[in-house]
Order: structure tokens, then C-alpha cells, then sequence
């Protein structure tokens, strides 16, 4: 799309830069400009916060959120834990889970292995994203090393991973893991592979 195109929005009216100047598909009807990677809500004038790729949508704090249309069918573990894949882009992931009395430990208090799965799945999944649903990357955890910080005092954990490097084969990846406060309770650190013919 070029600079200055109008385009229809499904979402929000603030305003955010984008990769290669793309506009966002949005939740709330409304019409936007880019200009310079930028889109503006024609009606108001306000820029969209957030940094989109084409297709995305774009989660109520600014963050990107997850197209729909990229949506996995839920698995055993996933159900048994909890969690849900909040956020998702090139690079990206975020994955939250609203705590309840089956997460505790025999102190009253988040067992540390759950921060360990909910970074390792927001780290796997960062170095995943193809952005095309017929073409599933999948991943295996070669390496993880966690770090516990703090425990967990609000009642929904969220675990950010970034992708930080890799090749052909494998990624490198970090997560962090907050509580519903802001504060901070874990980060990681991991190495993924790509599983082959997972792209297909």
C-alpha cells in the first residue's frame, strides 16, 4: 500500500508506525491514512499506537495482537495449563494466564515451573511466526536457562518472548514474565530449532 492511501479499519482510532508503511486491520469500523508508515484515523486525526504488519491486529494496550486467521486449534497441555496466546508477530510473542487455586504450590504461592512453561511458549513461538496460516513453523526447545526474581502478588501472569538472533536452523530467544501489577517475576533465556518440514 502506498504512502498516503486511504484505507477501512476494523479497530482502534489512535495512531502507530508499521513495517514498510502497511496499514493495520483493526477491531472498530473507521477509515485511517498512511503517511510515511503512519496511519491516521480520518475522523479524529489520531495516530494508531502500536507496531503492525499487514494483517495484524492490534491488542487494546498498543501491543500487537493475534490475526484471527492465524488462530491453532487448542492441545491437551494448553487446556490443562491455561494459558492463551495474546500476541503474535515476527519476532514476537506474548502468552497470558489468569491464575487460580491449581497453579499454587504447597507455599500458597505461583509454582516457579509455570513462569518456565509460559516463557518457553512465548519464546517458541517468537521465532514461529510466518504470518501465513497454511504454513505452520514448529519449533523444539533445545536449551533454557530461567531466572526467578520476585514472587507473583496480582492474579494474571504475562510472559513476553523476543527473538534475538539465529540462522537457518536454530533461534535464539528471551522472555520475561510479569504479573498483572507490572512487576517483574522471571526472565530466560533459550535456544529453539526448527523443526523440518514444520513450514509446510
Amino acid at each position: 500500500m502506498s504512502p498516503g492511501a486511504k484505507v477501512s479499519l476494523r479497530g482502534s482510532s489512535k495512531a502507530v508506525p508499521f513495517h514498510g508503511g502497511l496499514c493495520p486491520v483493526l477491531e472498530r469500523g473507521g477509515a485511517a491514512r498512511c503517511s510515511r508508515g503512519v496511519a491516521h484515523d480520518v475522523t479524529t486525526g489520531d495516530t494508531i499506537a502500536g507496531v503492525l504488519t499487514k494483517g495484524m491486529r492490534m491488542a487494546e494496550d498498543g501491543l500487537p495482537g493475534v490475526d484471527p486467521a492465524l488462530i491453532e486449534a487448542t492441545h491437551g497441555f494448553r487446556d490443562l495449563v491455561g494459558y492463551r496466546l495474546v500476541g503474535w508477530a515476527e519476532g514476537y510473542a506474548r502468552v497470558e494466564l489468569d491464575l487460580g487455586d491449581q497453579h499454587m504450590n504447597r507455599y500458597g504461592i505461583v509454582h516457579g515451573g509455570l513462569h518456565g512453561v509460559l516463557m518457553d511458549t512465548a519464546m517458541g513461538f517468537s521465532g514461529s511466526y510466518t504470518g501465513d496460516p497454511d504454513r505452520r513453523q514448529l519449533v523444539m526447545t533445545l536449551s533454557m536457562t530461567v531466572n526467578f526474581l520476585a514472587p507473583a502478588t496480582g492474579r494474571t501472569l504475562i510472559a513476553e518472548g523476543r527473538r534475538t538472533g539465529g540462522g537457518r536452523s536454530s533461534f535464539f530467544a528471551e522472555a520475561t514474565v510479569h504479573d498483572d501489577t507490572g512487576a517483574l517475576l522471571a526472565t530466560a533465556t533459550g535456544v529453539f530449532r526448527y523443526r523440518k518440514g514444520g513450514a509446510g
